[in-house]
């Protein structure tokens, strides 16, 4: 997986390129699984049907059957391990995982999310505008990972070798906080 620094190896061949884009395919999934989950436990929370938005989301089963599949993916697309930029699964998953889930924190409170979420009870109009802003921030991050993957893969075909053949923008981590998992 080639998110940041820099990373140099030789160009990839088709085996090893279809590890890093299996991977990263899965990586989307867990993220977009993520904010999905960020989204449907804020928005209880607003409407006052759980306690906690931040364990919700942090205990979605979309999340883990996501890490599920992307780990089996990893068995069956990594015969040939990549010279450079692999990690596991389990490091993948949880990349993604906790990115995803600190743009919910981001966007509400970093301490508490709960406590950022503005409750439909006693602001009807802030909780309908809130709930389009984490449905547009979300669609933001899931066209984010989307671009990153499909430059990337294209870069892997032409035999970018390094991070630093990619544009910059596209090699910005959103989040340097180290994970709560």
């Amino acid at each position: 997986m080639l998110v940041h620094g820099t990373a140099f190896g030789q160009a990839q061949d088709k085996a090893q390129q279809k590890c890093i884009n299996a991977l990263n395919k899965g990586m989307v999934k867990v993220a977009s699984a993520q904010t999905k989950a960020n989204g449907k436990c804020a928005s209880d929370f607003a409407k006052g049907k759980n306690m906690d938005a931040d364990a919700c989301w942090n205990a979605s089963t979309k999340v883990t059957a996501a890490e599920t599949k992307n780990c089996t993916a990893e068995m069956s697309k990594c015969t040939m391990a990549p010279d450079y930029g692999k990690t596991s699964c389990g490091n993948v998953n949880n990349y993604a995982q906790y990115n995803a889930s600190e743009l919910g924190s981001d966007i509400f409170s970093q301490a508490d999310p709960s406590a950022g979420i503005v409750l439909c009870a006693t602001d009807k109009a802030a909780c309908k505008c809130q709930a389009k802003a984490v449905k547009a921030s979300n669609k933001l991050y899931a066209t984010y990972m989307k671009v990153f993957n499909k430059c990337k893969k294209s870069g892997l075909k032409s035999g970018i070798v390094d991070v630093a053949g990619l544009p910059r923008v596209l090699t910005w981590i959103p989040s340097s906080r180290s994970p709560r998992r």
